[in-house]
């Protein structure tokens, strides 16, 4: 009887010091990568605020009522004073993209300095409403209007007027542009990324299209890359809010 509690004393003691063994090869054999997968999630999280920020402009968008009582289908703002010359601050650096309440893009051309005119059209003469105009650099005007000047004189009234900076597709696709340069040599050095990191990232759009560096910028590891993949908003060429996902990968 007693020897069998001593052998299962021993048994126990057995199992436990090849179960310690068994824990501690595990550790030795995970340790380095536990170590990599550490070291790189603070890189992750560096990138994905700097690209954001990389790829944010300002933006200003204002409201322009259009009044009743007209009828051409374009309309004249004059002068410099009030709403009216702030307006024209915005349109005159032809970056304002100017839309209407269903989306479509108005037509504008600013005459003369100072106290010139802007020409918008073509703004049916029964359209009363609201206009939303858009301020970046980030963003192509609206298209130039070509009508003639006989239009209708108003007052526009500008409501809110938001200022934000806002991620924009253009600025997504130029820093894909100085990453095939030099394959991100200098988006790297613009980025901050720690020396001893290299990463890559691609964007799919709304629409599904998938953009990321020429085939040329390969060379990622077979082993130990780490990536991220995380929704953003952004603003399409025609000022329309879209999502997309932004996936960066470092190693």
């Amino acid at each position: 009887m007693k020897n069998k509690k001593g052998e299962s004393h021993l048994g126990f003691i057995l199992s436990f010091v090849i179960f310690i063994t068994f824990l501690l090869f595990v550790y030795t054999t995970l340790e380095p990568t536990l170590k990599i997968r550490a070291s790189k999630q603070p890189v992750l999280d560096f990138l994905r605020f700097s690209f954001v920020d990389k790829m944010e402009s300002n933006n200003t968008i204002l409201t322009i009522t259009i009044p009743d009582g007209r009828t051409k289908n374009c309309v004249k703002v004059t002068g410099n004073g009030g709403d009216n010359g702030k307006f024209y601050d915005f349109a005159k650096n032809n970056k304002l993209l100017i839309k209407n309440e269903t989306g479509s893009k108005i037509n504008y051309t600013y005459q003369g300095e100072g106290g010139g005119q802007i020409l918008m059209g073509i703004i049916d003469s029964s359209y009363i409403g609201i206009l939303k105009g858009y301020n970046s650099t980030a963003l192509e005007g609206s298209p130039l209007y070509n009508g003639g000047a006989g239009c209708d004189q108003v007052d526009v009234t500008i409501g809110s007027l938001v200022e934000k900076p806002q991620v924009y597709e253009s600025n997504i696709i130029s820093l894909k542009d100085k990453y095939d340069l030099d394959c991100g040599a200098t988006l790297k050095t613009e980025l901050g990324v720690p020396s001893g990191n290299d990463f890559t990232f691609s964007f799919e759009f709304a629409n599904g299209t998938i953009m990321e560096p020429k085939l040329e910028c390969g060379g990622i590891p077979d082993t130990d890359v780490y990536a991220t993949t995380f929704p953003l908003e952004y603003l399409d060429s025609d000022a329309n809010s879209q999502i997309g996902f932004l996936t960066i990968k470092v190693w």
